[in-house]
């Protein structure tokens, strides 16, 4: 059985009071008996739609996001394997949390409630459960539009007090962090989906192209192993033989096609490399904390930003020395401690190459101190000046040109470092000659309950 309602429209009129069932909601329902291409119809049928209530008996029992549905057709032979297979079984494989909410529920009390959850899920739709009964979906995006456009009407009414007290002027900076942080964490996960997207498109073909070369390899020196053979068996060739093999000039040939197809292999190594750092760096399917290599990391970043160290018209080449202690694998967010990584070396960079350096050059070390890993990521560029270094991690500050800087990438690295993981981001500058920025994260983390970034970022507006 195949139940689709007519959906809301998008209400016009936005207020701070707006309840879920004021907005665009979805009531497309499939029995889980139905199988998977009944689904996958739907979803390709109606491009906007976030989800779809699974029913059994007319009852609800659950909801499959079009996120994760995607998400799990787009492994190898998922969509031969549950294309003709019952939503039963889809659902059950999904495993899927769903978050459940009353439709008069405000959309400033859901927006956080959505944040809360576990990273992986907090784009995830929302289930709507009226006092009649009705079950819909909602887009939790739509969610964060509406609640954007509440944060500027509160922002429009603030402003209009002209309330010049401190604890206005504080409650209203935070404000405006919270929103700009959640921004960014959003373009961060849509990055991060369409990074591994790529990856995963870009890594079947080459490992089908890796492994061809490989047996072309060996078939190849089998061939030309037959053919020094022909040679060394029939040493009197025919005339009309003598004549292709000096036109085609063997000698040169049997070198020079050993050559190609080690480079071909060569290539299709480097290019699994890269690979393998875009998976490491979008960490679509690693939101949790968990064992990770620190070194791994900053390696995978130096891949992604390889582009950025080579030389331009009016800038040396970036040189960049490592020395690696011997570190332990450390309990972290390793997406997390990546966006950190990236953030420092990239403000590195900017640095360097809007300085005059003749040998522009940064040093990343990295060794244990007690119960902590200790990261310095330093660079010989301009500096920073004393009255600006203790203001580096203020949200909205940045002494890049007006443009270039949003003022949110050491502010973010400051909190996930700080927050998420309980260590310390400082900043060690003398003008004129160089920076440094200096980590220390615990090997171990301190509490099983310690905050999730995105937890991390909604105590920090409550506060």
């Amino acid at each position: 059985m195949t139940l689709t309602s007519t959906v809301a429209i998008e209400p016009v009129q936005v207020h701070p009071e707006m309840t879920l069932q004021s907005l665009k909601l979805w009531q497309v329902e499939l029995d889980v008996d139905q199988v998977g291409a009944v689904m996958m119809r739907h979803f390709s049928e109606e491009p906007l739609l976030p989800g779809i209530l699974l029913m059994r008996d007319r009852q609800y029992i659950g909801m499959v996001s079009r996120e994760k549905f995607f998400e799990r057709m787009s492994r190898p032979y998922a969509l031969e394997l549950f294309s003709h297979r019952s939503l039963q079984k889809l659902y059950a494989e999904l495993n899927v949390s769903v978050s459940e909410l009353s439709a008069e529920t405000l959309v400033v009390t859901a927006m956080p409630l959505g944040l809360d959850r576990v990273p992986e899920c907090i784009y995830e739709p929302m289930v709507i459960k009226s006092r009649t009964g009705r079950v819909s979906v909602v887009d939790f995006r739509q969610i964060l539009r509406i609640y954007s456009k509440i944060h500027t009407i509160i922002l429009d009414r603030l402003q209009r007090s002209e309330l010049q007290a401190d604890d206005i002027k504080t409650n209203l900076q935070r404000l405006q962090s919270d929103y700009m942080q959640m921004l960014h964490t959003e373009k961060m996960a849509s990055l991060g989906q369409l990074v591994a997207g790529v990856a995963h498109e870009i890594n079947n073909p080459v490992n089908f192209i890796h492994g061809n070369v490989v047996h072309a390899t060996a078939y190849a020196e089998e061939i030309l192993e037959l053919v020094d053979l022909y040679q060394q068996e029939c040493p009197q060739p025919s005339v009309l033989i003598q004549e292709a093999l000096e036109s085609c000039d063997m000698v040169f040939v049997k070198q020079d096609f050993t050559k190609l197809l080690s480079s071909m292999k060569v290539g299709t190594e480097r290019i699994q490399k890269i690979v393998k750092s875009l998976r490491s760096f979008s960490r679509i399917d690693e939101s949790d904390r968990k064992l990770a290599d620190i070194h791994e990391g900053i390696d995978n970043t130096l891949i992604i930003l390889n582009h950025r160290f080579k030389p331009t018209s009016t800038q040396a080449p970036i040189e960049v020395a490592k020395d690696y202690g011997d570190l332990p694998m450390i309990d972290c967010y390793p997406g997390q401690l990546n966006q950190v990584f990236t953030n420092i070396l990239s403000n590195a960079i900017d640095a360097l190459q809007q300085s005059d350096q003749a040998f522009p050059k940064i040093m990343i070390k990295t060794k244990v101190e007690a119960t902590n890993v200790w990261i310095a990521i330093a660079d010989n560029g301009p500096g920073i000046s004393a009255d600006q270094q203790h203001r580096v991690f203020e949200p909205f500050f940045t002494t890049k040109p007006v443009g270039q800087g949003t003022g949110l990438g050491l502010s973010i690295s400051h909190q996930i470092i700080v927050k998420s993981h309980g260590g310390q981001l400082s900043c060690q500058s003398e003008l004129g000659k160089s920076t440094q920025f200096t980590l220390t994260i615990p090997i171990e983390s301190l509490s099983s309950s310690q905050p999730s970034p995105i937890q991390a970022e909604r105590n920090l507006a409550l506060a």
